[in-house]
């Protein structure tokens, strides 16, 4: 068959049937059992198996709700970190303002002449410093006087000022700590929120905090389709955005001209759906809590799987912890329909298995009809085995979340080959997109670094597949785990290769996203050592200019531990300086053998990435390295990606102007790979990397 009847999945000759797989077959061709057999068997088993059925059920129904427990409070858990990581970014601000030792001198000035506008000056000079960073600003307020000096605010009314500073009457004067400040309303139009504490001379300062920050801080801890995260003051008023504020809109909780739910929606029981369009006669002032918030209000934290209504009215299952040092509870729910959907289905399979087993002659047929079907898919899973275009298989490599991965050979050119084939149960449109546009992606690029696409086609049965080249070696994760920190020159070594690849992808538009160790692949050529191949271009996208998208903007893909911080925030720009920067948190692990953030939830992740700077790989390895390589690795990880390389070409350029670009030689990989293979350390394929990559890129979190 030539290579275009194997692209379109046409007839293939005879192929080599794997031994494994014979027996199989063999037993397909055995009489299924008399009718009179299996009603005996009905009659014996019919009790003791609905029995069982449904004291298993009972077990996995309390298991499914353990779990959907342990996801809700991991969600929660990541939510409050996230949470209390900023606002205590925003106290330390405020307290270092409150002891510099200028605002002393300035309050006394502002208190003898508070139209001075030398001290305003000062003031603000002094402030803006600290608040810059967070991106808020400042009120520094002597109720004496009934005057409020601001700095990088909106300038107050006369209402707004009052309202400030009745916040401060309303707190005890000799309280100098730094205390949080829930959201309030200044005006009919501002909400805002912050810390507040005594500053010098009888005055106050008040510092504001991003309500849309703390939004964001939620909106990363989301899980599924349904899920939010929001937070709740000691009123029982929603003080983050809701992520349903339309369905809000038209269920009459928001005004069509309110654009935000701060402040707006209390946390309250309806009683009925209002998102399926009923209505209550009851006024919201008097609706109960809903049990979350009653709990929070009361200043207890807990959580409930088994259901309760939220304020639209739908039924969730939620957890919530409620952070005394803030005044503050934070919340996360689900539709109960969708964290307990594994329930419904077990009841309807137990269902089904009581009604089967309920008459003799049903049963009968059921299970010999059960029994057909069983042996036709066996000898059709076979027959797309056997039937892979020109390709016989070897055995099976690996199985991922998209696909499984065979080792195969050629009928004619007897090569070993990868032969990856989309899951039968993934191939929805969606999958089969994805699937087909991780080939064609792959397959445009060329590079030698780069893994090779052979063909690809569909199988007799339409099933999907593609062959690529077969390597062995080790990824460079497992490289790292195995023998410790790679040295300087070989690190340099790797990363040229991987430059070459990456400028390749780029020049056609192609961002890679999931930049990682696991995915740069070191292997041999025949004469040739330490070959690096860049894997699993499978969540690859283009930039602006071209159409391939293969993962939603909004969704966070990647490995966190080596996600750019563009990839947490702002999904829409990510482009080929996020590669670099991927590229950079690699180097980092290859030369120390610890991740540049040592994080253990997104939450984390996400903070490190986009606020704290990295610790210099020299002070983590606890002695000197090349300067020049470390300057290197530094300013791929630069926050901004103005501030990197300007493309995968140009570190190229930087990395081969080394002193040490050419220090590891063939002789050093060669004496390497003897070692490994005097140890009998097992070498991994290729192929078994792509086969489980495709499932585990995603961060997740979405």
């Amino acid at each position: 068959m030539n290579e275009s009847s194997a692209r379109s999945g046409g007839s293939a000759p005879a192929l080599k049937e794997p031994s494994r797989v014979r027996p199989l077959q063999q037993r397909l061709t055995v009489a299924a059992p008399k009718a009179k057999e299996l009603l005996w068997a009905v009659v014996l088993v019919a009790l003791p198996v609905v029995s069982a059925g449904y004291f298993g059920r009972t077990q996995i129904e309390h298991e499914i709700r353990a779990q959907v427990g342990k996801a809700l409070q991991s969600t929660l858990g990541a939510a409050v970190t996230g949470v209390e990581l900023w606002l205590e970014t925003c106290q330390n601000a405020h307290r270092a303002i409150v002891s510099d030792p200028r605002l002393s001198g300035i309050a006394l000035c502002l208190e003898r002449d508070p139209s001075a506008l030398d001290c305003e000056e000062d003031l603000r000079n002094t402030l803006k410093p600290y608040l810059a960073p967070l991106g808020g600003c400042a009120h520094l307020a002597s109720t004496a006087r009934g005057r409020v000096w601001s700095v990088g605010c909106q300038p107050l009314t006369d209402t707004e000022r009052n309202a400030l500073l009745q916040s401060f009457a309303d707190t005890a004067s000799d309280n100098p700590a730094a205390r949080f400040v829930s959201p309030f309303y200044l005006s009919d139009a501002r909400v805002v929120s912050g810390f507040a504490s005594r500053a010098p001379h009888d005055t106050h300062l008040f510092t504001s905090v991003s309500i849309e920050a703390l939004s964001r801080s939620m909106i990363a801890a989301r899980a599924g389709d349904s899920a939010e995260t929001y937070a709740v003051d000691a009123q029982g008023r929603m003080i983050t955005e809701s992520r349903f504020a339309e369905q809000l809109r038209l269920a009459g909780l928001l005004r069509p001209t309110e654009d935000s739910t701060t402040l707006r929606v209390e946390v309250r029981d309806p009683g009925v759906d209002l998102t399926a369009g009923e209505r209550t006669g009851t006024l919201r002032q008097n609706q109960p809590w809903t049990r979350m918030a009653r709990s929070l209000l009361e200043g207890r934290s807990s959580q409930d799987v088994d259901g309760y209504r939220d304020y639209r009215g739908v039924w969730v299952v939620g957890a919530w912890q409620w952070v005394p040092t803030l005044g503050i509870g934070i919340a996360t729910e689900m539709d109960r329909d969708e964290a307990l959907h594994s329930i419904g289905v077990l009841n309807k399979r137990l269902l089904i298995l009581i009604a089967v087993l309920g008459g003799l002659g049903a049963a009968v047929s059921v299970i010999a009809l059960t029994a057909v079907a069983l042996r036709r898919r066996a000898a059709s899973a076979l027959a797309r085995i056997d039937a892979m275009g020109q390709y016989q298989i070897v055995r099976k490599l690996g199985e991922g979340g998209m696909g499984t991965v065979y080792l195969a050979q050629h009928a004619f050119l007897r090569r070993p080959t990868a032969l990856k084939v989309l899951r039968a149960d993934r191939s929805d449109p969606s999958a089969l997109a994805r699937f087909e546009r991780e080939v064609q992606a792959t397959s445009e690029l060329h590079h030698p670094n780069t893994i090779v696409v052979y063909d690809y086609g569909r199988a007799d049965d339409g099933s999907f597949f593609y062959a690529m080249e077969y390597l062995e070696g080790l990824d460079l994760d497992e490289l790292v785990a195995n023998h410790g920190p790679l040295p300087p020159a070989r690190v340099v070594h790797f990363l040229i290769q991987a430059c070459g690849s990456l400028a390749e992808a780029h020049s056609r538009g192609l961002v890679h996203r999931d930049i990682k160790p696991s995915n740069l692949f070191a292997c041999n050529r025949p004469g040739v050592f330490d070959v690096l191949k860049v894997l699993d271009f499978g969540i690859v996208k283009e930039d602006q200019t071209g159409q391939r998208s293969i993962t939603h903007a909004s969704t966070i893909m990647g490995t966190p531990e080596f996600m750019s911080p563009e990839m947490f925030d702002r999904a829409r720009e990510v482009g080929a300086p996020s590669d670099i920067y991927s590229l950079g948190a690699t180097a980092y692990y290859l030369l120390t053998a610890h991740p540049v953030f040592d994080t253990t939830t997104l939450a984390e992740a996400c903070s490190a990435h986009l606020m704290h700077e990295p610790v210099r790989p020299s002070i983590r390895l606890g002695h000197e390295i090349d300067p020049e390589l470390e300057e290197v690795v530094l300013a791929c990880l630069e926050k901004a990606p103005g501030s990197r390389p300007a493309s995968a070409a140009r570190l190229l350029e930087l990395l081969l102007s080394l002193r040490n670009a050419k220090d590891w030689t063939q002789a050093d990989a060669a004496a390497f790979w003897r070692s490994v293979d005097e140890e009998g350390e097992s070498l991994p394929q290729a192929a078994t990397v792509l086969a489980h990559t495709d499932g585990r890129g995603s961060g997740a979190t979405s």
